[in-house]
């Protein structure tokens, strides 16, 4: 039975107009909602061949470079859409960029949009499991937004359980601008469980690490950043050999009109350094 709400000493009260609203609501006052069903079955089966193909490509892009892959950069795969148009293809598409300009209500960009994996057949007590580093995707920046300046869109190519890594998230902390106590965090950790064809949208002032993997899983996903166009991109938002229509297609959605980052090349070097 359906429990009926009744209010007191109330005069104001949010209402929602459409499933977007609601799926905005959830995010403005949390910091982080999973929206579901954006991709069909279909779609999935394509990113994950995309993916599994990326794996190698980004192997051989190191190899090729000369470039050893550092821990911090084992199991990611930067600037992915770079292998594949599909990776960014499937986040310009409508319910994406409706949902984007909804949460973010301001003019924005893609400033990275990177994978993260981890194999099944890695030893599950190697360095494959994961440690749970908290951070901000706005690093070094405690401070707190009237509304957000970037939101990251998590898209995952094998279902998130707790078991197998789904991102921990720490809800509501988007509204405080230090960290919290590690009695808080154990206490109020969720996890972004969500299934084939869904996406977790977060604050980019949304404390978060990456789940610790169980072993014996894969989780395979790709996220993408959002942001005013005030915010620089990570690294230079175009490939070195672009094809040739490249730009022309997505030009809109990873500048402004203006580009001054490191290479990706130049990018990786730093975080070996």
């Amino acid at each position: 039975m359906k429990r009926e709400m009744k209010l007191s000493g109330i005069k104001h009260q949010h209402h929602n107009n459409s499933k977007l609203d609601a799926y905005k609501e959830e995010f403005d006052r949390k910091g982080c909602v999973i929206v579901k069903n954006v991709f069909d079955q279909e779609q999935i089966a394509s990113l994950q061949r995309a993916y599994d193909a990326a794996i190698v490509e980004n192997l051989n892009f190191y190899k090729n470079k000369n470039v050893e892959m550092s821990k911090k950069e084992m199991g990611i795969i930067r600037q992915i859409y770079r292998y594949d148009e599909l990776f960014i293809e499937s986040v310009v598409k409508k319910e994406i960029t409706d949902l984007v300009d909804r949460f973010i209500d301001d003019d924005w960009i893609i400033t990275q949009q990177n994978g993260s994996h981890v194999d099944e057949n890695k030893n599950p007590n190697g360095d494959s499991v994961g440690v749970q580093v908290w951070h901000r995707d706005f690093v070094f920046r405690h401070i707190t937004t009237s509304k957000p300046l970037m939101i990251n869109i998590l898209i995952p190519l094998d279902k998130f359980t707790k078991e197998n890594g789904a991102t921990n998230i720490l809800p509501y902390s988007h509204l405080f601008p230090e960290f919290p106590s590690k009695e808080f965090v154990t206490d109020n950790l969720d996890y972004a469980e969500a299934d084939l064809g869904d996406i977790v949208v977060l604050n980019g002032l949304t404390y978060h690490s990456a789940g610790q993997n169980l072993g014996g899983m894969n989780r395979r996903s790709f996220n993408t950043v959002f942001a005013v166009p005030a915010i620089r991109h990570q690294v230079e938002p175009f490939p070195e050999h672009p094809k040739d229509d490249f730009i022309k297609k997505y030009e809109k959605f990873l500048t402004a009109g203006y580009s001054n980052n490191p290479s990706l090349l130049e990018f990786i070097q730093e975080r070996n350094a």
